[in-house]
């Protein structure tokens, strides 16, 4: 609920700030999956029985799926796109929606985990087929988003290199974390999976401070 607060408030004070910035929309719409992927892990843990675990389970991934791709195209268009967008890349584009749309339909009908409430413990159910898609269309999305990160960093002006390393640098330490306690070792253990929330709370702290209110 910290998490999810805390998303919610900045995803609001960085679209009140200029909302018609593409930029601020995608930003403040990542924080906004952010918070209710939060959320909806935290119903998760308090789920009365094994019907309602299942119905969170949903949210979860499909919130989580969101996260990749917003973080994606923020990464394109942050804080300049790297010329004007071909026929090709708006085909690549409209996949991308295509993809996104199919992963939560996906979802929907291939529970990804589930609860074991009979020891009341946080206990992996994988469908291996649902967790190798959901994985490499994660994958996919964050590292396509820092492929474009880094090759703006060659040709970014000494403001936006810095602006792009703070962005860079608190993302990368989300991410990583945030895929290893969340998706890498579902297969070992779930009971880790409260830290990925607190990893992405970090990060929007910092790319908020230094790239939406700071004064230029």
């Amino acid at each position: 609920m910290i998490t999810t607060g805390a998303n919610l408030s900045l995803a609001a004070t960085v679209l009140s700030k200029n909302w018609r910035n593409r930029i601020n929309v995608l930003f403040s719409l990542m924080l906004l999956s952010i918070a209710a992927w939060s959320f909806f892990l935290g119903m998760f843990y308090v789920a009365s029985d094994l019907h309602y675990a299942r119905l969170t389970s949903v949210p979860i991934y499909s919130s989580a799926a969101l996260i990749a791709v917003l973080f994606y195209y923020f990464a394109y268009y942050f804080p300049f796109a790297l010329g004007e967008k071909t026929l090709m890349a708006h085909i690549i584009s409209f996949i991308s929606y295509m993809m996104i749309l199919f992963i939560i339909i996906f979802i929907h009908i291939e529970t990804i985990v589930s609860y074991d409430l009979v020891t009341r413990q946080q206990v992996t159910i994988i469908n291996p087929v649902g967790y190798t898609f959901f994985l490499i269309y994660f994958c996919y999305y964050i590292i396509s988003a820092f492929y474009h990160l880094f090759k703006k960093l060659r040709s970014a002006t000494a403001i936006h290199k810095k602006e792009i390393q703070v962005v860079v640098f608190s993302t990368l330490f989300a991410a990583v974390l945030g895929t290893l306690f969340n998706l890498a070792i579902l297969g070992i253990t779930y009971k880790y999976d409260w830290l990925g929330p607190f990893f992405t709370v970090i990060m929007v702290l910092i790319i908020a401070r230094y790239i939406f209110f700071q004064n230029k």
